[in-house]
């Protein structure tokens, strides 16, 4: 009720000199509620004036509408919307306000089979000027129309009453959007509004038919709260890259539990995460990196099955703690990042059994000890692994050179600390692996060694008589057989390699 009440009651004109009675501009809202009220708690809504006493007329009752009237209604909100974003300077606007031809055929607009409109895709077209929720008030070349109990003296986007889609992304919108009016577009399901210069507040369930809502690439600096016994249908949701300033758990609170995307990265977004991202069956993409939230990271319970994106990364505070033991259970999700954070413990083993991953980034976080040599059965998915500036020590498993064409980057961490340990021959060289940032680290990746390893493919020495210890992932050089090194075991001095069936080519690498 407080829902209702807050979008359809309150607009109306009273003509005290013939004490008329009018509401205007949208009956589905207020009728909705006035329906409700009575079938649900046998309340009757009394429309009054606030300057007088007396009661009038129920406005629900049924009237006929002249569809002629209407269509003219509908042709010039679209007008309206076309003078409010400066029509005549758009990128397209072939047919608008051209009288010979219906508003169904304007560039942009979808109509159903009676002629109402249903779609407007304006996207990148040079819009300028106010969000046109009314573009023009009652005047001179708008005149009021009266439909039984309702008077339209507003003109716009809210008195499109049968819209399903508007896409305006990638124009220049700019101020504030009057959401309260919207709530009349009850069959909405699709809004798009993203990449404009619109600022002031966010509300995602401006219908309650909504499914999708892109916010994103404005200046928007606040997001009002999702309410439990709102928007129970919305799938798509993104609010990133804007400057809103909110408590996560607040905002999160009562998130539509039908949800399958929600992309809020790059705002000003603080606090915990709450409990309630536990129950959301559905969900498929949370990404909420570069904010500033911190505690613990939700297990994400009902999600196991079909989450496919988690990414809380790059947060100015820092989300804490350990992984969870059933991480492993996530077998759907492609994307984990959760760099730039201050997650503490080991890396869980258990994410190599993770099948289908595709991005494991844990980079800039506070992680010790070995690298599980399991992340090596990522083989075949994985195409980045990003480990980079954590606590890591100990010898890098060779698994890691099986990830196909995979980037991995393991810089910052304590592998360099033990004089005798270096990386696997096979990152070293690139032999799987696309990318290896500690290739140029001559402890780690000596010079000398990756150069022996191009000479021994190019002499065909899977062929050799006798290639003892050649390519050994960890092995020193010196040690492999016919290789002659200085006395502090650095440098190749000789290759003894005489009658040992070499053929090919000599590599440049010598």
């Amino acid at each position: 009720c407080d829902y209702a009440a807050e979008y359809c009651c309150g607009d109306y004109i009273y003509y005290e000199a013939d004490k008329i009675f009018r509401y205007l501009n949208s009956p589905q809202c207020y009728c909705d509620f006035y329906d409700y009220a009575e079938n649900e708690f046998g309340q009757t809504l009394k429309p009054r004036a606030l300057t007088t006493k007396e009661e009038f007329t129920n406005p629900c009752t049924p009237f006929e509408i002249n569809w002629s009237s209407r269509f003219i209604l509908e042709r010039e909100s679209l007008e309206a919307i076309y003078n409010a974003t400066n029509g005549h300077n758009w990128t397209n606007n072939d047919g608008w306000r051209n009288e010979t031809l219906g508003h169904c055929q304007w560039y942009g607009i979808t109509c159903d089979t009676e002629g109402f409109v249903t779609g407007i895709d304006l996207q990148d077209n040079n819009l300028v000027g106010n969000f046109p929720v009314y573009s023009h008030k009652l005047d001179a070349s708008y005149p009021g129309k009266v439909f039984g109990n309702w008077e339209y003296t507003k003109y716009g986007l809210a008195q499109l009453h049968r819209l399903e889609t508007l896409d305006l992304a990638d124009n220049e919108l700019t101020g504030t959007i009057d959401y309260a009016p919207l709530y009349n577009l009850l069959s909405l399901t699709h809004f798009d509004v993203s990449g404009n210069l619109l600022r002031g507040g966010i509300d995602a369930l401006i219908s309650p038919s909504l499914k999708y809502a892109d916010f994103s690439n404005n200046g928007f600096t606040s997001m009002r709260r999702f309410q439990m016994y709102k928007g129970n249908f919305l799938l798509y949701c993104d609010v990133s890259n804007n400057a809103i300033e909110e408590n996560a758990t607040d905002l999160l609170a009562n998130i539509p539990p039908n949800i399958e995307q929600f992309i809020a990265s790059s705002n000003q977004i603080y606090g915990n995460l709450p409990a309630s991202l536990d129950d959301l069956p559905k969900l498929r993409q949370f990404n909420m990196a570069s904010n500033a939230l911190s505690g613990d990271l939700p297990v994400f319970t009902e999600s196991i099955l079909s989450l496919q994106e988690l990414d809380v990364s790059k947060q100015a505070v820092g989300i804490t703690g350990s992984f969870s033991r059933d991480i492993w259970r996530f077998q759907s999700l492609k994307i984990f990042n959760l760099a730039g954070n201050k997650l503490t413990s080991i890396i869980p083993p258990s994410i190599g059994s993770m099948s289908v991953l595709e991005v494991l980034d844990l980079s800039n976080n506070l992680l010790e000890n070995l690298i599980p040599p399991e992340l090596g059965k990522l083989d075949g998915s994985l195409q980045f692994l990003g480990l980079s500036n954590n606590n890591l020590s100990g010898v890098i498993p060779s698994q890691l050179g099986l990830l196909q064409d995979a980037s991995v980057l393991l810089k910052g961490n304590r592998f360099s600390d033990s004089s005798t340990s270096t990386a696997p021959l096979s990152l070293c060289t690139l032999r799987s692996v696309k990318e290896f940032d500690l290739a140029d680290n001559v402890r780690l990746c000596p010079d000398e060694r990756n150069s022996l390893s191009k000479f021994y493919d190019s002499a065909k020495g899977a062929e050799w008589t006798n290639d003892v210890n050649w390519l050994d992932e960890y092995a020193s050089y010196c040690g492999w057989n016919g290789v002659v090194c200085d006395d502090d075991k650095e440098h190749v001095k000789g290759l003894h390699l005489a009658n040992n069936g070499l053929s090919g080519r000599l590599s440049e690498s010598i």
